[in-house]
This record gives C-alpha cells, sequence and structure tokens, in this order.
C-alpha cells in the first residue's frame, strides 16, 4: 500500500522520490489521508468543496508543497463603533464616558429605575414578599421627599405617586429588608459574615440594565477587605450573558489545584 511505501522510503529496495511521484501522484496528509496532487480528470466536472483533511494536508519530506483549494470568504458587515472608541493600532481606547454612555450603554430604566414609579418591577416584587405585606412595594427612600419639593411644578404626579411612595419611609421591616440585601453590610464585617476569599465578576459592556459602577464599587470593596477579587467586563454583551466559554472553570481551576 502506499501507508507501506512510505514507511519503507529509507530501504535500499524501496521506491525513490521519483518514482513514488510518478506512479501514485499523491501527497500524504497524515494518517489514512490520501490527497491528490493532479486534481480531478478534465472529463469529471468541477471539484468537489475541499474537506478538512484537503486543508490541512501536507506533503511527505522532500516532496514540495503546492497550496490545495482555499476556501471562500464571507464580508460581514461590522459595526461602526468609531463615535465612541478609537484605534491606534495595538488597542482599542473608549474616547470618552458620555459618548460611550450615548452610542454604546445606553440607559435602558426612566428615572426612579429600579423603584418603579407604576410599582411593577420585580425590585418592587422582592420588597413586597420580603415584606409581607402586600405583593409590590415601593423602597426607595429619596422619591417621597423629591415629589414633594416637586409639587407645585407636578400636581398630578405627586397626588399619584406621593402617598404609594411614602410607604418607604419610617418602616422598620423595609429598613431591615434594605440592609440584608445591600452586599456592602456584610463585605465590610468580614468577621461576621465568613465572606468568601476568592469572587468572580463579570458584567457586559454593553449592560444597560445597571450602571456598571455598581458592580465595580462592589468589587473596590471587597478587594479593599482582603478578598482576591477577579473582575471585568465582557467587550459587547449585554446582560446577563457577560462572560466567555470555559473561563469560570479555568478560574475554579486556578484557586483550587
Amino acid at each position: 500500500t502506499y501507508m507501506t511505501e512510505i514507511l519503507n522510503m529509507g530501504d535500499d529496495d524501496g521506491p525513490d522520490d521519483s518514482d513514488m511521484k510518478e506512479n501514485n501522484m499523491a501527497h500524504f496528509a497524515g494518517a489514512g489521508v490520501n490527497v491528490d496532487a493532479g486534481g480531478p480528470p478534465e472529463d469529471e466536472g468541477p471539484a468537489e468543496p475541499p474537506s478538512l483533511g484537503d486543508m490541512v494536508a501536507r506533503p511527505p519530506r522532500g516532496v514540495p508543497f503546492e497550496p490545495g483549494p482555499q476556501p471562500e470568504q464571507t464580508e460581514a458587515q461590522g459595526k461602526d463603533n468609531s463615535a465612541w472608541l478609537s484605534w491606534d493600532g495595538k488597542r482599542a481606547r473608549i474616547k470618552d464616558l458620555d459618548t460611550y454612555l450615548l452610542n454604546h450603554r445606553q440607559r435602558m430604566k426612566p428615572c426612579t429605575a429600579f423603584d418603579a414609579m407604576s410599582d411593577e418591577s420585580n425590585e418592587n416584587r422582592l420588597f413586597g414578599e420580603c415584606n409581607k405585606e402586600k405583593d409590590f412595594m415601593h423602597f426607595d427612600s429619596y422619591v417621597a421627599p423629591a415629589l414633594e419639593q416637586l409639587k407645585d411644578q407636578f400636581p398630578d404626579d405627586y397626588a399619584e405617586y406621593y402617598e404609594p411612595y411614602c410607604e418607604a419611609l419610617n418602616n422598620p421591616e423595609q429598613e431591615k429588608c434594605k440592609y440584608l440585601y445591600n452586599p456592602f453590610n456584610y463585605v465590610t464585617q468580614p468577621e461576621n459574615t465568613h465572606a468568601a476569599k476568592y469572587n468572580r465578576i463579570r458584567v457586559g459592556a454593553s449592560d444597560a440594565d445597571t450602571a456598571f459602577t455598581v458592580s465595580m464599587a462592589l468589587a473596590c470593596k471587597m478587594k479593599e477587605y482582603g478578598s482576591d477579587v477577579n473582575y471585568e467586563l465582557v467587550w459587547d454583551k449585554p446582560h446577563c450573558e457577560a462572560d466567555y466559554p470555559g473561563e469560570v472553570i479555568d478560574w475554579i481551576k486556578g484557586i483550587t489545584l
């Protein structure tokens, strides 16, 4: 067989290189892969698309390498990020925070954010379940005083929203819930909370659900109190999808092995 001839090339009785090229006209591309160096006969029509074996094929020692057929290239329309991103040939830089937020990480939530004025956000549900008073509850203690100051300018909004937001004021159960849900209360008391030594945080660079400064502030505070923090923004990823396949496993191996 041809494989046997390849293995016996060093024997005195075996065929020399010229005999092999004349008799076989083939290139050896690895175990079980033979690539015809001459291509298909003219009467067989156009060649089939190259296989993976064709594209990685290399000839045996002493036989010149001739590039085989190349796969077709497909052009894809990219995004124009020049409004907020610059490239110096080595690394990309955000031009300034305002253009970054305006063009790439636009705000998604209106004023009052998580404590929605409609009292229907998931966070409103969370604090309602925590207090066990009703299904949804306001929790932001800054909104009611702000509405009080603006009542002459916005009397209709004041009439509709002031009283509901007052439920977040002077409410001991509400204050207890806010304390429990705030991680900073535990990070700053590691002796009382058995804080983890290692923490890994990933946030999408285009996550508009919350400001990236929230997670960054948490990472900085944990680092300040002795935690080994692995924090990164993941390029062009939105909310909840901010990670690269396999990296969390590599991180776990790195801190355990």
